[in-house]
This record gives C-alpha cells, sequence and structure tokens, in this order.
C-alpha cells in the first residue's frame, strides 16, 4: 500500500470510529485488498481465504468504534485479518480431528509429488504401529469415532457418557503412545 493511501485508510478509519458512515466505502475499498492479501498468504484454499477476508471485514466493521486513531489503521486491519485467518484454520483443523475418514483422504490428496507420497506413505506406518500399541478396546473406540460407525452398536450399546469417557482415555493413550513414538 502507497503512502498516500496508508494516510488516507488511516484519516477514514478515523473518520468511521467516530461514527461518520461516510467513511465507510473509502475504508472498504483501502482495507479490501490488504484483507485479501493477508488472506490470501494465511490459508490454504482459495475459497478459505475468501471467506477469512470477508470475516475479517466484519469483524473490521464491527470493531470500527474501538479503533484507537493513534495507533497504525493498517497493523490495526492486519491484524483483524490474521486473527480471523487462525480463527478459521483451528476451525478446520477440528473439523478434521472429528471427521477420520476425511483427514486421511486430504493427506493422501496432498501427496501428489513423489517426495509427499513417501512422507505420507511413511505418516501411514509410524500411525498404524502407534494404534497397534493400543489396547483393542481403545483402537476399536478410536475405529468408531474416526469412521462414524454407529457408536451405540460398536460400543456395546453404553451410555453416551460412559462412551465420551472412553473416547477421551482412548485419546489420552493415544497421544502418549505418539510422544512415546517420539512424535509429538
Amino acid at each position: 500500500m502507497e503512502r498516500t493511501q496508508r494516510m488516507e485508510l488511516q484519516r477514514c478509519l478515523a473518520r468511521l470510529a467516530d461514527g461518520d458512515r461516510a467513511a465507510f466505502r473509502p475504508v472498504f475499498d483501502l482495507a479490501w485488498p490488504e484483507v485479501q492479501q493477508v488472506a490470501r498468504r494465511m490459508m490454504r484454499a482459495a475459497a478459505d481465504a475468501d471467506d477469512a477476508a470477508q470475516s475479517a471485514l466484519c469483524k473490521l466493521f464491527e470493531r470500527a468504534s474501538e479503533f484507537d486513531p493513534a495507533r497504525d489503521a493498517l497493523a490495526w486491519i492486519v491484524g483483524i485479518a490474521s486473527y480471523e485467518c487462525l480463527t478459521l484454520r483451528k476451525k478446520a483443523a477440528r473439523r478434521k480431528e472429528h471427521g477420520g475418514a476425511e483427514a486421511l483422504a486430504a493427506v493422501a490428496d496432498e501427496a501428489r509429488d513423489p517426495e509427499a507420497q513417501a512422507i505420507a506413505a511413511e505418516l501411514e506406518a509410524v500411525a498404524l504401529a502407534v494404534l497397534g500399541t493400543l489396547e483393542a478396546r481403545d483402537r476399536e473406540t478410536l475405529r468408531v469415532v474416526m469412521f462414524g460407525d454407529n457408536a451405540r452398536d460398536a460400543a456395546g450399546a453404553v451410555a453416551p457418557a460412559t462412551f465420551r469417557k472412553r473416547v477421551e482415555r482412548a485419546l489420552v493413550r493415544l497421544r502418549a503412545a505418539w510422544r512415546d513414538h517420539g512424535i509429538g
């Protein structure tokens, strides 16, 4: 962003913070390309970057009244955009954590070049080895969670709270097995 544009952004954002609704459009015009650029650098997929940029801009306008004109407007905007990107990446990681088959498929899809394929194969072998160290009950519980079987049938018709506790304990043991294996 050029110096004159940066100064204009500073001035317009200060106006918007003071409640001048006429400053909305100039702030949008100046901030949008910067927010998009941050989102494209931080997000893997273009669609995710667009979602993150839109969400960040909404946050920016929601919080415009909190802007301190003594601060740099561009730095404040980039901070909001970065935080929003990180938030969306964490949400995506949590979704992958619960959708085991999709997460494994995503790893395989991303492994297009030979080096990535070799790494994916090695990771799969290590994962299977680590899973093999767990007790059969823990392996079955994790299989039910990862591949979406009917939890009540596969878990022996146990109460939901009991099954959640089994999952929690199985995950604790899995994490410990990963650490013992020197991964994590």
